[in-house]
């Protein structure tokens, strides 16, 4: 639905149009579709900008199954202004685990109570200072037990001594040396650029500039950031893939000699494929890497919300694939913390957490088992949080992001085309 040039510009409800959206798609697509228990707002230039973003769910034995089958968009004045329905195959019903064979849920929330550990932060968008809950693994519903990891993290707090010139990001014939001698890519030619597509004409497609020169380093729009990547073709495969240890060296000397001048402490998160593989799961296909999320340290041990520096160290061809760079504000003053810590903080965050039985398709190295499985999940932890300075409870505002899985598509998209 085009919305008219006089919209009124409101912010929508995330939270309280499930029962408008439920109504909506149990009449016009299907009595058997749930809608999701929260919305996520529309990014800045993206399609749905500002809207809320509903995912509808299909049911299997009365609960949802975790694959979305339809998206409903609504505006501030609650109004339906966008459907796009996906075509889902389901297993059949008698094949998949039975719900009535659950385990209480009380037993599934005292398993996620017994794991919840939280994390200071500071919400740079906001300028707040908050308590996060860490990820939280689904439960096995059969069971009670925790579902065993896909994706491991792993946390190292470090301090680098930064000695990069800074002035070679104002120059492109100096960041070329610096981006080819870092890399250690000498002989490969380097293609700068700056990003000429807002988010909505990407539409969710993984971009790169068509030029396929080796090394990519391309400045976003608003030149608020800059994303470099290096095609695989620009390095053979090794005999052995790097360990993550050598990976992690790769990351932080990348970040000490190109990104940053003077010293800096950092709280490096490495995420990579479990090495634990599940039985469902052949030796995965793609590519083995290791993310490295870089979240500057302030001094009352808050840690910035969202990574200054994202590396992703391809361990197959020994070398750095991408870094991506987004520019937050830092805060003016670190602000006296409450303490809200230990029971009373881990209580405040169950008292509003809500756990449901859901059907997911765990997903390992892009391959998912033949049939779903039956856990209890924390449908709404990524909207909890405790406000530092006082203790009080926050409601977090959940944005459209790209899920790994959709960036993957994206890539075998292009790959087909190209």
């Amino acid at each position: 639905m085009k919305e008219p040039d006089a919209a009124s510009g409101k912010l929508p409800d995330l939270y309280g149009d499930k029962k408008l959206v439920n109504d909506f798609v149990n009449y016009r697509l299907s009595p058997d579709f749930t809608a999701s228990s929260f919305a996520v707002l529309g990014i800045e230039d993206g399609q749905h900008e500002n809207k809320a973003i509903w995912s509808v769910y299909p049911t299997i034995n009365g609960v949802p199954l975790q694959k979305k089958a339809a998206e409903v968009v609504v505006n501030g004045d609650r109004d339906i202004v966008f459907v796009k329905r996906e075509n889902v195959k389901l297993p059949n019903q008698s094949s998949v685990d039975d719900p009535r064979k659950a385990v209480p849920v009380q037993k599934a929330k005292d398993a996620i109570a017994e794991n919840l550990k939280l994390e200071l932060v500071y919400d740079e968008e906001n300028g707040s200072w908050l308590y996060l809950p860490r990820t939280v693994e689904a439960v096995n519903a059969l069971t009670g037990e925790p579902v065993s990891p896909m994706r491991t993290v792993k946390e190292e707090q470090v301090e680098i001594n930064g000695q990069a010139d800074l002035s070679a990001w104002q120059d492109s014939f100096k960041l070329e040396r610096v981006l080819k001698a870092e890399l250690q890519l000498p002989s490969v030619p380097v293609d700068i650029g700056e990003e000429t597509k807002t988010a909505a004409e990407k539409n969710g497609r993984w971009d790169a500039p068509v030029t396929r020169a080796g090394i990519h380093a391309v400045f976003d729009k608003e030149k608020k950031g800059w994303t470099i990547s290096v095609d695989d073709e620009a390095r053979k495969e090794r005999e052995e893939p790097l360990s993550d240890r050598e990976a992690s060296k790769m990351a932080v000397n990348f970040v000490q000699n190109a990104l940053i001048s003077g010293k800096k402490s950092f709280l490096v998160k490495e995420m990579s494929l479990s090495a634990e593989r599940p039985k469902w799961a052949e030796k995965s296909k793609d590519y083995r890497e290791y993310t490295y999320a870089f979240h500057e340290v302030f001094a009352n041990g808050a840690i910035g919300l969202q990574p200054l520096y994202t590396i992703v160290v391809d361990a197959d061809r020994g070398g750095i694939r991408s870094v991506e760079h987004k520019m937050t504000k830092r805060p003016e003053t670190e602000e006296k913390l409450a303490s809200v810590k230990g029971k009373a903080a881990t209580d405040a965050i169950l008292r509003d957490l809500e756990v449901s039985l859901y059907y997911i398709y765990p997903e390992y190295g892009g391959q998912t088992p033949s049939l779903p499985q039956l856990v209890y999940l924390p449908v709404n932890m990524e909207t909890l949080a405790l406000n530092a300075q006082t203790g009080e409870p926050v409601k977090r505002v959940p944005k459209e992001k790209q899920t790994d899985l959709e960036k993957e598509k994206g890539k075998k998209k292009k790959s087909e085309e190209e």
